[in-house]
């Protein structure tokens, strides 16, 4: 044999023993793949195009996805959004299992592609498919990458929690609408009500097997067993005869007839029903023998559209009420929270230090801190657009001590796991901040005692230098409002609001000088928040932010945490100047009037329309006018 026929020979060998040695690889590929639960990518319109570029040689493919890559990002800079978006689904369904792909794809359309956008629809349009994109499409099929998990999560804390998008109110209202729609609004109560409320939800059958997730909004067989109490049964055979089943269609009626307060509360105008099969579906849903039944239903489909549809499991949901607070899913930053946490749970094998998992875990610790100045959702809806209601937010202190727990936690953990003291791990500054801003809005929503446990902790478990730190509770909170410089716009909304909340109803109790303290204070923070602030971040003014206070105070307290009567909130009016009446009479009066009715009190006495509205609603309707279509 020649020696050219003697290496094609041992090349041949060569070959032949790679090849099988890739065969006997494939037993713990196939093991690393279950254990990551890695699955195949679901059949698209362009599969038998994927699958062969998915069967094409390495060497092959290397270059075709080097050059859709390319050419997707040249589309996208020539504004051709919809094929790069098109190529983009190709890139992910060749790559699949490369998470990177996956978070790099939905960044590009929530930082990149969003932002060439100019209406509001558009910008939430790519803002929402870059969630739908890793929550439908790339965690099912890489449920063990914490990084899409993590990406998730940012997006409805940065893009869609925080303010420096242009469009972030928007976001804000088509997130509460949406989850207005499934889930209504939450008891506003303590946290052990909040918690009931969503028990049976929680408690709803499922199919967990992630094979059957999102395949129909509602399991059938799952409904089957629900059904099996008579009640449940017989009333869903009257609403299907009423034209209503189970899943949208019952939540749509719902929302549209019941006259529950998690509905009812949000409502500007009250329920009609213009027909008699109007009145027939409003009769079934609202009478009173029929409650039990409803509610098994208005679980059961909850749980399911959660399950199939936002792909979230309401048994973690649960679990994160129980031990973070009263979560109003509502609010983008909620999900943010349910996102890094899921994360982490899903991906438990994590070391404690692995990066994705420590960024993962700070996203949850800033929306735990954003819902503590934020996390008061008030929704009122919009009878022009349902998919846009007005909504306003404030401090909620249900929230400090779960944050005060998963801070200390990670800061413990974070000490821990450096070698170091707990008073020098590397959370401490942040830990101390929000302590501290925490102490000065338990402070103004007069939480005394609450506020003194937190300035004490700091004490105890940091011993902060400093002569501030031998103050007094009061003397405390005076250093730090002279200390301060610009508060960011979270912190300057939530203790405004707190403080404005707190003067109105100091001001109703009869503490004129509490009223005027408080008062005093959101003056005096809105000045420094505003100073040097750009105009896009800049706030409404003043008076609005006094005005959205009380029309939340008047018409529905109990979302603002306050409880007050109908004579209180007489007295709050009347105790107003006339502009102040003026600029929000002719938002309280659809509400409160029926109310008074229900009540027998005389709505005209109660609250007096003020004078010269006539002159007031001609202006407006001058500067409506005025405004470009």
């Amino acid at each position: 044999m020649n020696r050219p026929n003697i290496k094609q020979a041992l090349f041949a060998l060569a070959g032949a023993a790679f090849f099988a040695g890739s065969g006997l690889l494939q037993p713990w590929l196939d093991a690393q793949s279950s254990r990551c639960e890695l699955n195949p990518p679901a059949k698209t319109e362009n599969y038998p195009f994927t699958m062969l570029l998915t069967m094409a040689p390495g060497g092959l493919r290397a270059p075709i996805l080097g050059y859709l890559w390319i050419r997707a990002e040249d589309l996208k800079s020539e504004g051709r959004y919809y094929e790069a978006m098109q190529l983009a689904d190709l890139i992910c369904d060749l790559q699949p299992n490369f998470a990177g792909v996956w978070a790099f794809h939905a960044w590009n359309m929530a930082y990149n592609i969003s932002v060439q956008t100019h209406t509001p629809e558009e910008r939430w349009r790519w803002v929402y498919n870059a969630v739908t994109l890793l929550r439908d499409r790339g965690i099912p099929q890489n449920r063990k990458s914490i990084v899409l998990y993590k990406e998730l999560g940012w997006i409805f804390y940065h893009k869609m929690g925080q303010y420096m998008d242009d469009m972030h109110m928007y976001y804000k209202r088509r997130m509460a609408a949406m989850m207005q729609r499934l889930l209504a609004s939450p008891p506003y109560g303590t946290t052990a009500e909040t918690i009931e409320w969503f028990r049976p939800i929680a408690q709803a059958p499922i199919d967990r097997d992630p094979r059957r997730q999102g395949q129909r909004d509602v399991q059938q067989d799952q409904l089957s067993r629900v059904l099996a109490d008579p009640d449940a049964a017989s009333l869903r055979g009257k609403l299907k005869a009423a034209g209503v089943d189970v899943g949208w269609g019952l939540l749509d009626a719902y929302n549209r007839l019941t006259r529950d307060e998690a509905v009812e509360c949000t409502r500007v105008l009250p329920v009609k029903t213009a027909s008699d099969a109007d009145r027939a579906l409003s009769d079934l849903i609202n009478d009173p023998p029929n409650r039990s039944a409803l509610d098994k239903l208005l679980a059961f489909t909850r749980a399911q559209l959660l399950w199939n549809v936002y792909r979230m499991d309401p048994d973690w949901m649960l679990k994160l009420m129980e031990r973070l607070g009263p979560l109003d899913w509502r609010m983008a930053m909620t999900h943010a929270v349910y996102w890094a946490t899921y994360g982490l749970h899903v991906c438990e094998s994590l070391e404690p230090k692995e990066m994705d998992s420590l960024n993962t875990d700070r996203v949850l610790l800033n929306a735990l801190k954003a819902l503590t100045w934020t996390g008061r959702l008030t929704y009122i809806e919009n009878p022009t657009d349902a998919e846009t209601p007005f909504i306003t937010w404030g401090f909620d202190w249900r929230f400090v001590e779960p944050t005060q727990k998963e801070y200390a936690a990670m800061a413990e953990a974070a000490a821990r796991g450096y070698g170091a003291a707990f008073k020098d791990n590397q959370l401490g500054p942040g830990h101390i901040n929000y302590l501290v801003q925490a102490i000065e809005m338990l402070y103004t929503s007069y939480r005394r005692e609450d506020a003194q446990e937190l300035l004490d902790y700091i004490k105890k478990a940091y011993d902060p230098a400093g002569p501030e730190w031998s103050l007094e509770l009061e003397d405390f909170v005076i250093w730090r409002m002279n200390f301060e410089g610009q508060p960011n716009q979270e912190i300057a909304y939530g203790l405004i609001g707190a403080a404005l909340r707190t003067a109105y109803v100091q001001r109703v109790l009869g503490d004129p000088a509490g009223y005027a303290q408080s008062v005093r204070f959101a003056r005096r923070v809105y000045d420094a928040y505003s100073k040097g602030t750009p105009s896009r971040m800049a706030m409404p003014p003043m008076d609005t932010l006094a005005r959205d206070v009380l029309v939340n105070l008047l018409v529905r307290p109990r979302p603002m945490g306050v409880n007050l009567s109908l004579v209180n909130r007489a007295d709050l009016y009347k105790s107003l100047d006339i502009e102040m009446q003026q600029s929000l009479y002719d938002m309280i009066w659809p509400l409160l009037r029926p109310e008074c009715q229900a009540w027998e009190i005389d709505f005209d006495k109660a609250f007096p329309e003020p004078p010269g509205m006539e002159q007031v609603r001609q202006v407006r309707q001058r500067q409506a006018e005025q405004q470009p279509s």
